[in-house]
């Protein structure tokens, strides 16, 4: 019986210092783990810091060289047919602006500039013709009836705008030019019904109807096509 007693207590206690060899191994392949995620961890985040010190260089050298050249800002206008990017100089203290159609064939074109307030009019522009750098960066583009379009800023390291959503409840008595310009990139299609006093008209990327005043050009009504 004594010898039975003596072989159980050596069992157990043999048991026991091989269950603690075996902690301290998984804690020492626990550490290992962390130790390699550790400096896995940190190579990914040296790598992504060498490509953003990059990328920002490569932004610095383009804005200088930019700005070499006279640009003042540099945008993306997504009207349809009017495709273009555009850019606005200044040199020797007078403005100008160059449009390079990236969809149509039409020549790069260029404009001279008069800077009133703080709108660019277009020279001998009969529809008055200007453009407005806004707040966020983005270009307004207008002449005497109102917005045309709104161009996104694209210039090197500036982050991209897409266009304000369209809520065909809030633009009644607005400026039609003014609503469309800011939401829509689709030219307008005259609808039946037009006459001297109403202009009825659709533009197709909002999907909406609108009745206009032809005298204010304010919006009477405002209708989603199902």
């Amino acid at each position: 019986m004594k010898i039975l007693y003596v072989v159980l207590i050596l069992t157990i206690l043999s048991c026991g210092n091989n269950s603690s060899k075996t902690t301290k191994s998984n804690l020492k392949q626990v550490e290992v783990s962390k130790s390699v995620d550790f400096e896995k961890q940190f190579q990914e985040n040296l790598e992504l810091s060498k490509q953003n010190s990059i990328k920002n260089m490569e932004i610095e050298n383009e804005l200088k060289k930019l700005k070499g050249e006279g640009v003042i800002g540099m945008w993306e206008c997504n009207f349809s047919g009017y495709e273009s990017n555009i850019k606005i100089f200044k040199k020797n203290g007078k403005y100008s602006s160059e449009i390079d159609f990236t969809k149509s064939k039409m020549k790069t074109k260029t404009e001279k500039l008069t800077l009133n307030t703080n709108k660019y009019f277009v020279q001998n522009s009969k529809n008055k013709e200007y453009y407005l750098i806004k707040e966020d960066g983005n270009l307004e583009m207008g002449d005497k009836q109102g917005l045309f379009t709104t161009a996104l800023n694209i210039m090197p390291g500036s982050k991209k705008q897409e266009l304000p959503k369209f809520d065909p409840n809030e633009v009644i008595g607005e400026n039609i030019f003014t609503v469309v310009g800011n939401y829509s990139k689709s030219q307008p299609q005259t609808l039946k019904g037009t006459n001297n006093e109403f202009w009825l008209v659709f533009y197709e990327d909002l999907n909406t109807e609108f009745k206009v005043v032809k005298s204010d050009n304010k919006i009477v009504s405002s209708t989603v096509r199902n």
